[in-house]
């Protein structure tokens, strides 16, 4: 089971709601997506629900193939959904042509690669510039405001070197610059310190925990480096459990337990029951026809434990067997049936 943040409060209606929602950067919703194989299909995302908040940094950590750039990929606009809803900073992706999306990508978002993606021919300055540049700045300003930012990362004795004259870790600071150097609402970075050494790692995080700090912008890093962990932001969690059974009765208590950890539970709170919906593609064209694979999958929310737990973990889930309400028959868009099981 995969935990997903979600600082937002269960489903009930509320006074707050819609200065709740003002204050979603990037919501995330039902989102499905698979890659075909030849005649295999592999679901890397399986109706993923994710809502981050302006203000927020938010780390998305796991094993390596559980899904992370993909959902990263797919919040930027950079690859196409199979199913389901993403609205980034009020904008609907879903529903935006792939030229808009990318119009719209480099006037409100940064990236950070893992690949520094420097030019070879531009000096790091110029390489930082670039976004402003494409912004139509006249290139003295940009190149001005590009140097600023070098200084704010160390590299202020840096500004003038080709990527080849640089170091590792040094190209990684100035792919960082570039990507804070027009103040983006939304900044998306895979293993921002994977290049750095510890302290530079830590000032690093620094400056990008203060971009996500602005209460107009959000931080979505992808990261297996511990080291900086702590960086993140986390209040409430869902995690979502399938369960291969037309039966279930909503409502019931859980607990989850970390892959390996049973000492240490997690209480779970019922939030909603919905079906699991597989997007399927011909083997002769692009049309798809949605298909009920007759799986239900349980929401729950849980609050942040004492010990240390990150969006991407594994949890095995336990449901109360034990009755606690009345069955109800369950609909293809609506609530499930009866009978719970673990």
């Amino acid at each position: 089971m995969t935990p997903i943040h979600s600082p937002s409060q269960p489903q009930e209606h509320s006074r707050d709601d819609e200065h709740d929602q003002a204050s979603i950067a990037v919501q995330v919703r039902g989102l499905v997506k698979s890659f075909r194989s030849g005649d295999t299909t592999v679901t890397v995302l399986k109706g993923i629900d994710l809502d981050v908040h302006f203000g927020e940094l938010l780390l998305l950590v796991g094993e390596s193939g559980g899904g992370k750039t993909t959902l990263l990929s797919a919040i930027a606009g950079i690859l196409d959904i199979d199913a389901g809803d993403l609205t980034v900073l009020g904008a609907s992706l879903t529903t935006m042509s792939s030229g808009t999306r990318t119009t719209f990508r480099g006037r409100t978002m940064g990236f950070i690669y893992q690949q520094f993606n420097l030019l070879p021919a531009l000096t790091a300055a110029e390489n930082v510039a670039i976004p402003l540049l494409i912004q139509g700045k006249r290139r003295n300003a940009a190149i001005s405001e590009a140097r600023l930012m070098l200084a704010r990362v160390g590299l202020s004795d840096r500004t003038e070197f080709f990527p080849k004259n640089l170091s590792g870790g040094q190209q990684q600071r100035v792919a960082i610059a570039r990507a804070l150097v027009n103040k983006p609402q939304l900044l998306v970075c895979v293993e921002p310190t994977a290049a750095l050494d510890g302290p530079n790692g830590q000032k690093i995080m620094e400056l990008i925990r203060g971009v996500g700090r602005a209460p107009n912008r959000c931080v979505i890093v992808v990261t297996h480096d511990s080291r900086i962990f702590h960086f993140g932001d986390m209040q409430q969690l869902q995690v979502r459990a399938e369960v291969d059974t037309p039966l279930v009765v909503p409502h019931r208590a859980g607990v989850a337990y970390l892959k390996g950890q049973t000492a240490q539970a997690i209480p779970l709170t019922f939030v909603r029951i919905e079906p699991y919906i597989v997007p399927h593609k011909s083997l002769t064209g692009d049309n798809r026809e949605r298909v009920d694979t007759r799986v239900l999958q349980i929401i729950y929310r849980f609050e942040r434990p004492p010990f240390p737990i990150y969006a991407g973990q594994q949890v095995d889930v336990f449901i109360d067997r034990a009755p606690s309400t009345t069955p109800v028959q369950a609909s293809p868009e609506k609530r499930p049936p009866e009978e719970p099981t673990p």
